[in-house]
Parts: C-alpha cells; structure tokens; sequence
C-alpha cells in the first residue's frame, strides 16, 4: 500500500514538471500577454519608385436638380431670377437697367425673391427725369418660356402728382438659336386726370442667337394714344436692326437702331431713330 501511494506520488510530480516546461518561453519568444508584432510595411513612395496608397474619394451623391441653362441677360429682368438650380437657391438677386434714346433715358433697378421653382417676387422701379414708377411683379419661369405680369403707378415728383396707373406684361421664349421678347405697356392717365392722355407701348425683337454670348436680329417699337389725344393715334413707331452682346457673366449691352415710321415722332435726323441699353446683375 505504502508503495502504491510512492509511485502516484512520483507520478503526478513528473507530470507537473513536465507541463511547466513545455509553457516556459524559449529564448526570443514573446511572454505570454504581449502585443504579437506586426510585420513592417515596405518603404513606398519616390525612393522605392512605387506609389503610395490613397483610399479612393467617395462618390459625389448624385444631384437631384437639372443642369442650369446658359446665362442670358436679354430679357428685362436676370435670367436667374427663379434659377433653383444654383447652390443658394433662396438667395435674393438683383439688376439695374438703363435705356437711353433721342427723347430720354430710363432706368430700372429690381429684384427677385424665389417664391417656388421657377416662381419668383419680382418688384421693380422705372425711373424717367422727375417720374418714379414703383411696380410689383411676378416672374414664373417654365422650360424656355419667361412671363412676367407688373402693376404700378407713376409719380410724378416735380408736380407732386400721380400720373397714371401701369398695367405691363413682359414675356420671352428662348429657343436656340432663337430669341423671342415682347413687352406690353398700359400707362391710364385718365384714372387720375379726366383729361389726361392713355398711352400703350409695345416692343418686340426676334433674335438669332447662335451662341450664349451674342444675339442679332430685328426690333420694331410702337407707341399708340388710346384716349384723349387730337392727333394721330400713333405716336412712335420705330423699325430697325438690334444687336446683344453678354459682356461676362453679369453685364449685357444692347444697340437698336432703326427709321422712325411716325413723322411726327422724327427729330433732326430725318428719321433715325436708336437706343442703346445697358443690364448688370448680381
């Protein structure tokens, strides 16, 4: 019995000896619990002649507006008035105006405040000599057709008066290589004056427009007495050659020059009639 206990004795010593051995690191061998190292990466770059890795740019999310049109600035007011295309679509934007000719020069300053796609708040004023025209507008904007219908009334600042009230329609089609405009003008003296003389003006051009930058093509003008007037109904009526040029982003000139038809309406030159015309926006 005495011997049987010995020998499990000396059994069970060997066994635990051999097992610590068998988990005592080697020379060089990493203890247990420490970091396993991580092979080293080859040099990359100039020096090796191979490129170094750069994860690849995630894609640009797609855009769910269309492609913005070219910039135009023929038309009374910027062509970007109800733009919702641009990155600040909500941002207002303005322009001024200056038509110059024999009988005067007019300005026009406005802006635009988006209202929806394509929909634009479009107040203007109209300024000729002592006279301010304050007007509200809308502009709606649909593919290559542009409306815009204005009310106003002019005041007329030297005779502290009213002087009429301006019912006006510009509208536009913009097709390349064409360019349609018209402008609709209603001035009613005689809603402030019983005497006073209504007066319509009308303006159509068609143009080619071949590039985004230059248009040329036709313009005839009309101005028509409608109520309170002795002479001839017609008052001016001018008929020539109009060109365009787009001057960067923000600036457009325009030269209209043409034959007076009315003869009342001719001045010195016999007929001659021009306007030069000048648009910035921003």
């Amino acid at each position: 019995m005495r011997g049987t206990s010995s020998f499990a004795v000396f059994m069970l010593v060997t066994t635990l000896a051999g097992t610590a051995a068998a988990q005592e690191p080697g020379p060089g061998a990493a203890s247990p619990g420490a970091p396993v190292p991580v092979p080293a990466l080859p040099p990359t770059g100039p020096a090796t002649g191979t490129a170094a890795y750069a994860p690849p740019a995630p894609p640009d999310a797609p855009s769910t507006r269309p492609a913005p049109a070219p910039p135009r600035v023929w038309r009374l007011v910027d062509p970007t008035e109800a733009d919702w295309h641009s990155p600040d679509p909500d941002r207002p934007r303005g322009w001024v105006r200056m038509d110059t000719d024999v009988q005067s020069t007019h300005f026009y300053v406005g802006g635009s405040f988006r209202i929806a796609d394509g929909l634009a708040f479009a107040p203007f004023a109209h300024l000729t000599g002592s006279v301010a025209e304050p007007n509200l507008a809308l502009t709606w904007t649909f593919g290559s057709f542009w409306l815009m219908p204005a009310l106003g009334t002019s005041l007329d600042f030297g005779s502290t008066e009213a002087r009429s009230i301006d019912p006006q329609l510009f509208a536009a089609v913009d097709i390349k290589p064409a360019y349609v405009e018209l402008w609709a003008q209603y001035f009613l003296a005689s809603a402030y004056h019983a005497n006073a003389t209504d007066e319509f003006n009308g303006r159509f051009m068609l143009l080619a427009t071949p590039w985004s930058v230059v248009g040329f093509g036709g313009e005839v003008d009309w101005s028509v007495a409608t109520k309170n007037w002795p002479g001839p109904n017609v008052l001016s009526l001018p008929v020539g050659g109009r060109v365009n040029l787009r001057i960067g982003d923000r600036n457009t000139v325009g030269l209209f020059v043409g034959y007076q038809c009315a003869s009342q309406a001719r001045g010195a030159l016999d007929g001659v009639a021009g306007r030069f015309e000048y648009v910035h926006q921003w």
